[in-house]
C-alpha cells in the first residue's frame, strides 16, 4: 500500500500530541525568527501602510519570509529565464482548464509535460540579488501549486525592490540563515510526523514525472514543517475574530467519505451529508455538531475553493473552519483570510485526495482538535487551539 508523506495520529496516550508539538515549536520558531527579522517586518508594514496595501500581523509576516527562505533554499537551482520566459503561456494554460471544463485532461497533460520540461531541471545560474524574488515568484506562478503564497511574496518584491542591493544581500543572508536553522530544527522536533516521505517517495516519484501535480507531490518534508507552523501563526491571529462569531460552518473535503457512492445532497450551493454509512466519519461529526447547531459542509477539491467561499465574504456573523491536508491548509487559510471570512483550520490525519495521492483511502481528521475548537468540549487535558 501506498503510505501518506505525512501522518498526524497520536502514537501515544495524548489524543492531541502532534498539536502540542507543534505549539511548542511555533514558539520556539517565532522567538527566532523575531529575534533577527523583526527590523524587516517593520519597515515591510510600514511600506504597506503607505502603498495602501493589506497588513497582518507582526508573526504572519515573519511566515512569509519564512517562505522565501525555504522555497529559496529547496528550488533555487531550478530558477531560469525559462520560467520568466514561459510564464504567460502558463497562465494562460491555466485560465484555459477552468474555462474549458471539457478540455480539463489535455490542458492539465500538456501542463505536466511543460512543468517537468522547464520548472524542474536543475540549472547552476548565479542569479543577482537584486533578481533573486523575480526569478523565485515567476517560478512559483508558472507552478500553478503556490497561489497564495506567490501573492504575499509579490508585496516583499515590490519592497525589496525600493531597497539598495546592500540592504538586500543583508535581508537575504539573514532570511536564508532563519530558513536553514528552520529546517534543521524542524528535522528534529517534527519529523516524527513527515518520517513516511522517504518511502512515500521512493514508491512514487516515477508515477509523478511529467503529471502537472508533480511540484506538489514531490514537496520536501520541510514545507509541510513550514506550513503546519504557518498554519498555527494563522490560526493563533484569526483565533479572536473566529470567537465573537455567533455561527459557525465546518467545511469538511470529501475526500473523508466513506462510501464509493456517498449519497451527499445538494442544497442549494452546498453538498450535504445524508449519512449514508455508518462508520463514515462524516457522518458522525455532523451528527455531533449538528446538535450543538453546528453545520457541516462537504466541499470539492481546493482548485474551485475560492468561488465556493464567496458566498461568506466580509462575513460579521459567521466563521468557517477549514479542513484539508497540510500542503492546502495553508492556501486555504489564505484565501479566506484574503476574502475577510472568520476562520480557523483543522489537518487531516493523513492525505488521501484521490486527484493527488494514490493510497486513496479515506482521509480522517482529530475530532479532539476540531471539538474543542468549537465547542470547548473538556477532555483529559487542555487543547492548544492551534489548526
Amino acid at each position: 500500500m501506498i503510505s501518506s508523506p505525512y501522518y498526524l495520529k497520536s502514537r501515544n496516550e495524548n489524543p492531541i500530541q502532534f498539536y502540542d508539538d507543534l505549539a511548542q515549536f511555533t514558539d520556539h520558531v517565532i522567538e527566532k525568527g523575531s529575534h533577527t527579522l523583526q527590523s524587516y517586518i517593520d519597515e515591510f508594514i510600514s511600506f504597506s501602510e503607505k502603498q495602501e496595501l493589506k497588513i497582518y500581523q507582526a508573526n504572519e509576516h515573519l511566515m512569509e519570509l519564512l517562505m522565501a527562505g525555504v522555497f529559496w533554499t529547496n528550488y533555487h537551482y531550478q530558477f531560469s529565464n525559462d520560467s520568466i520566459f514561459y510564464e504567460p503561456m502558463f497562465n494562460k494554460l491555466f485560465e484555459w482548464r477552468k474555462k474549458y471544463p471539457r478540455f480539463k485532461k489535455r490542458i492539465d497533460s500538456l501542463r505536466g509535460k511543460l512543468v517537468f520540461r522547464y520548472l524542474t531541471v536543475q540549472r547552476n545560474m548565479d542569479i543577482p540579488i537584486h533578481q533573486r524574488f523575480k526569478f523565485m515568484n515567476s517560478w512559483l506562478n508558472c507552478s500553478k501549486e503556490f497561489t497564495q503564497e506567490y501573492e504575499r511574496l509579490s508585496v516583499w518584491k515590490l519592497f525589496l525592490e525600493q531597497q539598495p542591493v546592500m540592504y538586500q544581500q543583508e535581508f537575504w543572508n539573514k532570511t536564508l540563515a532563519f530558513a536553514g536553522w528552520f529546517i534543521q530544527e524542524g528535522e528534529k522536533q517534527l519529523s516524527e510526523y513527515t518520517q513516511n516521505w522517504e518511502d512515500f517517495m521512493m514508491d512514487t516519484y516515477t508515477y509523478y514525472e511529467k503529471k502537472e501535480d508533480f511540484i506538489f507531490c514531490t514537496r520536501k518534508p520541510s514545507e509541510y514543517h513550514l506550513n503546519m507552523v504557518a498554519a498555527e501563526v494563522m490560526n493563533r491571529s484569526l483565533k479572536p475574530g473566529f470567537s465573537k462569531t455567533k455561527n459557525k460552518i465546518v467545511l469538511l473535503p470529501t475526500c473523508m467519505t466513506r462510501s464509493l457512492n456517498c449519497q451527499a445532497e445538494q442544497q442549494g450551493k452546498n453538498l450535504v451529508c445524508k449519512h449514508c454509512t455508518a462508520n463514515c466519519q462524516v457522518s458522525k461529526i455532523t451528527h455531533r455538531l449538528n446538535k450543538e447547531g453546528i453545520n457541516t459542509v462537504l466541499i470539492p477539491h481546493s482548485s474551485g475553493f475560492s468561488e465556493f467561499l464567496k458566498p461568506w465574504q466580509n462575513s460579521k456573523d459567521t466563521s468557517l473552519i477549514g479542513v484539508a491536508c497540510v500542503l492546502n491548509l495553508i492556501t486555504g487559510g489564505y484565501e479566506m483570510q484574503k476574502l475577510n471570512i472568520p476562520s480557523q483550520c483543522v489537518f487531516l490525519d493523513a492525505c488521501g485526495c484521490k486527484k493527488h495521492w494514490l493510497s486513496g483511502e479515506p482521509t480522517e481528521l482529530n475530532e479532539h482538535q476540531l471539538y474543542n475548537l468549537l465547542i470547548h468540549e473538556a477532555i483529559e487535558r487542555p487543547v492548544n487551539s492551534a489548526c
